[in-house]
């Protein structure tokens, strides 16, 4: 729409679209839509190898699999009343609704009329607060990164044609999540409200958020069958 500063910064495709025009009384036009504009872009990375071996009575198996994800959001997270990433002019009819020019907090007849005769005059307006706002994403985008690892080892034993063992382990490891360019935000309850929220990897917070999940963990199984 040509409308100077709606679509900052400048030559950042994700602000790109029209403004929101919001009147009371009447349905908005534009996009006044706090959740756009929002591009998702996650990607998903999954290996998986499985060995088979059979001999005589005995069957085993093996395997291992791999599990990482890439989250990458864009999307306003703070839209509200005029806060929104493409600018949103709002009309509460405190320009025109007036006895005189200067009985501003005078009521009218009909208030609703009044939002349109501001926007005809080109003058937004929201009582005692913010008529003309926008706000920017802080991360761009907001992403996440996390992993798994796995393996697992399977024996079946026919020690007899009545009598079957079946017993295995498998291994699994979850390592910390991050961000792309820091760890992940946590919340320390137990600090003061000014600073009980730390991003780790910045300012001597360890990467990990001080978590330790050690070296993963092992789930034995056992299965007898006897007919």
């Amino acid at each position: 729409m040509g409308i100077p500063g709606t679509n900052a910064p400048a030559g950042d495709s994700d602000y790109v679209g029209q403004p929101g025009f919001v009147f009371s009384g009447f349905n908005s036009l534009g996009n006044p839509n706090g959740s756009n504009p929002f591009l998702f872009r996650d990607n998903q990375f999954t290996g998986d190898v499985n060995l088979s071996w059979v001999k005589g009575k005995r069957s085993t198996k093996y395997g291992f699999t791999y599990f990482h994800f890439d989250l990458n959001h864009f999307q306003p997270t703070s839209g509200g009343g005029v806060s929104f990433l493409r600018v949103v002019f709002m009309f509460q009819d405190g320009m025109t609704c007036g006895i005189t020019a200067t009985a501003t907090t005078a009521t009218c007849g009909v208030t609703s009329y009044n939002t349109i005769a501001d926007f005809l005059l080109g003058l937004p307006n929201n009582g005692g607060s913010a008529a003309v706002s926008k706000s920017q994403q802080t991360f761009e985008p907001n992403s996440l990164r996390w992993s798994a690892v796995a393996a697992y080892a399977q024996d079946q034993w026919t020690v007899t044609p009545k009598f079957t063992l079946n017993y295995g382990v498998r291994y699994e490891l979850y390592p910390p999540a991050y961000r792309d360019n820091t760890g992940v935000t946590v919340l320390v309850p137990g600090l003061p409200l000014s600073s009980n929220v730390e991003v780790d990897g910045v300012n001597g917070v360890p990467e990990n958020s001080g978590i330790n999940v050690g070296y993963g963990f092992f789930a034995p199984h056992l299965g007898i069958d006897y007919v």
